[in-house]
């Protein structure tokens, strides 16, 4: 009875820690836009990793016994942890950790715009310059022209 006790609450332990990590994600997936083709990569990944973490830690506390309460203290503690600390933890570090995020993409808009008007302003300057060098020679044939009669 101790040890299935003492199981019951590692695997509350467990839900809780799991919750955790998806928590990240989710506070990665607000800070950085992704498709969702890269959402659910990124879910599939999360699953299988937390199907070969509660496999091991089953096989290491109980010998690999499947027991319904290891589960049913899984979903619970993923439960105690969603309804109290995920709010705020999520909340909390989308804004603590959006910061250098937004001042990072404003840098990177702004130099992004100076590259893009030097690049407007070659592209003039080398048109304007073409066309100068095109009436030049158009008038060097004029001349030409105008002097072979």
């Amino acid at each position: 009875m101790n040890q299935e006790l003492v199981l019951f609450f590692h695997s509350v332990w467990m839900g809780a820690v799991l919750l955790l990590l998806y928590d990240c994600l989710r506070i990665f997936r607000q800070i950085l836009l992704h498709s969702s083709l890269f959402i659910a990569l990124e879910d599939l990944c999360y699953w299988i990793f937390s199907a070969i973490y509660i496999f091991g830690e089953i096989f290491q506390e109980n010998r690999g016994m499947i027991r319904s309460f290891v589960f049913i203290g899984i979903l619970l503690g993923m439960l105690c942890y969603h309804q109290s600390i995920s709010p705020v933890f999520v909340s909390f570090f989308v804004k603590i950790l959006g910061i250098p995020v937004k001042y990072i993409s404003f840098e990177i808009k702004r130099l992004l715009f100076f590259i893009k008007r030097c690049s407007i302003y070659i592209r003039r300057h080398s048109i304007w310059k073409k066309k100068r060098l095109a009436g030049i020679e158009h008038n060097k044939k004029q001349t030409k022209k105008k002097k072979a009669p």
